[in-house]
Parts: structure tokens; C-alpha cells; sequence
């Protein structure tokens, strides 16, 4: 089922229902200046988050982020409400993860 949120106009689909989901969200364009701290401290407030992982560009205006939730439903709402989210300069543009396929069988306890 789609949903459209009321406030942004956009259709926020839950994820157990989109196949795209993730507990990683890709985060673009992030201000040059914002630093990893606010950035995690932004992402808190919809959930636990169990790493940032913040890529500085050297040569641009933007940078981007990797932000990963220990709940996939805390990260889909967040991935909702702060998509559009303006940090300095820049407006955040999230989107889920890629998931990165292992060809490698964890055993153990």
C-alpha cells in the first residue's frame, strides 16, 4: 500500500512492502561543513543508529553519508521525513542502501 504524506506531498510506501528497503539509507548531498556528530545526532532522533559512515568529497560541494539503523521501520521513517531536509547549503536527498551480496556463509554462534 502507498501512502501519500500529507505534509510533503510524497508517496511513502512501509517497507515491509518495498524490496528496496534497507536499514542502510544512502545519504546525498550533505553539506561540505556538516559534521558527522549533527549528522548522526539528526538521524537519532527516529532511531537507533549503529554507525554514520560520512564520505567528504575533496573536490565539490557536497558530501554524502551512509547512515545504518539497527530497525528498518525507524529507518524508513526517517528516510520520509528528512528527505528534503536542508543541512547548511545543502537539502539532504535519501534514498535505502544498495544491500551488497556475499559470497561468503557466516557460521557460528
Amino acid at each position: 500500500a502507498v501512502v501519500i504524506n500529507a505534509e510533503y506531498g510524497r508517496e511513502h510506501m512501509p517497507p515491509e512492502d518495498d524490496p528496496k528497503a534497507t536499514r542502510t539509507l544512502f545519504v546525498g548531498n550533505v553539506d561540505l561543513d556538516y559534521p558527522e556528530h549533527r549528522l548522526r545526532a539528526l538521524f537519532d532522533k527516529y532511531g537507533k543508529v549503529s554507525d554514520v559512515d560520512l564520505k567528504k568529497q575533496k573536490d565539490g560541494y557536497s558530501s554524502y553519508a551512509f547512515v545504518k539503523f539497527t530497525d528498518i521501520q525507524d529507518a524508513a521513517r526517517a528516510k520520509d521525513e528528512l528527505n528534503g531536509y536542508q543541512t547548511g547549503r545543502n537539502v539532504l536527498k535519501i534514498g535505502y542502501g544498495k544491500g551488497v551480496m556475499s559470497h561468503r556463509i557466516w557460521w557460528g554462534t
